[in-house]
């Protein structure tokens, strides 16, 4: 579809367990949604066509075993993958066979071969993996097989495409202008197949950690670098495409992990004692958890303006909401074999319409089960804080798709009647060109500029 200047396309590829492509789907409608209040961040539902198609796949090389006559008895003289040949009895007597210079068969269906007095060769055999061996006969009557160094020959069958629904996934792909832009890599949950359309619920490859759990409990002793214990959620669950950010931080007592919680639970719970993002799984496949970075301007990763050239489509609406703000947050960690933490975080800037000087204390204690340290405490303590002057004004606006978003990106807005920088909570693209994306947004300004 043209809009405007723009040549818009929805294309999906069925991947299998390994993300190598089947084939191409055809869409016919759904949408994605991106909500950082759900464990899974990325998920939708998506209607496509089951696919009408073929595709080759490896197969073994054809049978290039030579047959050969003790008299009265055929053999196939064939070749291991090791180089060992071999013979084996033809179960149909009326092949035909040849005559090596050399080599025979006797009547028990042992090989064996002339007295020669120079090397020679007698035959090719190709293996299973579909490599030549060279067999020959040396002085005085030993035979010897040797690979002939040529390249691998590879087979290929054509196999109707059929959709494993436990391990296949669909990754989608929004087309701009030619320039290919991936949404993701889902999983199939619920799929109905009616008359060859089918429409499924489709989340991201973090529903693969959230299926796994510890069949017997797994301690990880004090000391422990918080990256390794990360890692091992995700490593453990058979995913090597890793991308969790370096860290000094390491376990301050013991940690037992059990079946209580799911591993994507475990893994949002430790990266939360770091001040580290829930896990994610980003455009190319691979499992991301970052440091938290408050938003400011030194981070925005997308512009929007309202011109003549803007993206942006129809009204921004924001809605406020100032009851349920705290002014005061404390966060405690208490754990026996470690010494008491508290952290105390406070809005007393006597500007500000909702601290502690304008409207009292009004405070929130937050039990913090495990923190790498003092230092981290702080930071969750003022991360709390800092949310809660941010919770006020909730923006929504439409845009033409602009499929580079990610989870909890920093947005810079300028238009006539708001402008600041934003966190974005969630985003919606409906699988359909020519569509409109929806934005919602968390204002990052103070709240005493949102209500003088």
């Amino acid at each position: 579809m043209i809009n405007g200047t723009r040549i818009e396309k929805i294309r999906a590829e069925l991947l299998d367990q390994y993300s190598i492509k089947k084939c191409d789907i055809e869409i016919i409608e759904g949408a994605i949604n991106c909500d950082g209040s759900h464990s899974i961040a990325k998920a939708g539902n998506v209607t496509f066509k089951y696919p009408n198609s073929t595709r080759l796949v490896e197969d073994n090389p054809p049978n290039t075993d030579i047959v050969l006559s003790d008299g009265s008895n055929k053999y196939y003289l064939g070749i291991d993958t090791d180089g060992a040949v071999c013979t084996y009895e033809a179960s149909n007597q009326d092949v035909e066979s040849i005559t090596l210079p050399n080599i025979f068969v006797a009547n028990d269906g042992t090989l064996e071969a002339n007295t020669v007095t120079n090397d020679t060769l007698q035959c090719n055999l190709m293996d299973l993996n579909g490599f030549t061996w060279y067999v020959g006969v040396e002085p005085p009557n030993n035979i010897y097989t040797i690979q002939s160094g040529q390249d691998r020959k590879v087979f290929y069958r054509k196999e109707q495409v059929k959709i494993n629904y436990l391990t296949d996934r669909i990754k989608i792909w929004y087309v701009i202008n030619d320039n290919w832009n991936s949404l993701g890599e889902y999983m199939m949950l619920g799929p109905k197949n009616k008359n060859g359309i089918v429409s499924t619920s489709i989340m991201d490859l973090t529903v693969l950690i959230q299926r796994r759990r510890e069949l017997d409990p797994v301690v990880f002793v004090k000391g422990t670098p918080y990256h390794d214990v990360l890692s091992y959620f995700i490593i453990k669950s058979g995913y090597t495409k890793v991308n969790i950010e370096a860290t000094d931080a390491v376990l301050r007592s013991d940690r037992v992990f059990d079946d209580s919680k799911n591993r994507l639970e475990w893994f949002n719970e430790v990266a939360k004692e770091i001040n580290y993002t829930q896990l994610e799984v980003d455009e190319n496949g691979y499992f991301v958890s970052r440091k938290y970075r408050q938003p400011t301007l030194s981070n925005v990763k997308h512009i929007y303006r309202v011109d003549k050239t803007s993206i942006i489509s129809g009204e921004i609406e924001t809605e406020e909401d100032f009851w349920n703000t705290y002014n005061v947050i404390k966060c405690v960690h208490s754990n026996p074999s470690t010494s008491l933490l508290v952290s105390i975080a406070r809005n007393d800037d006597p500007s500000d319409p909702f601290s502690t000087y304008a409207i009292g204390e009004v405070p929130l204690t937050v039990k913090v089960d495990n923190v790498a340290d003092k230092q981290e405490l702080d930071a969750i303590a003022t991360k709390m804080l800092f949310e809660q002057r941010q919770t006020t004004q909730d923006v929504v606006f439409n845009s033409l798709i602009n499929p580079v978003h990610g989870l909890n990106d920093v947005i810079q807005l300028f238009s006539p009647n708001l402008e600041g920088v934003f966190l974005e909570n969630s985003w919606t693209i409906p699988l359909k060109a020519g569509s409109l994306m929806t934005h919602k947004m968390r204002r990052l300004v103070d709240v005493r500029s949102v209500v003088a």
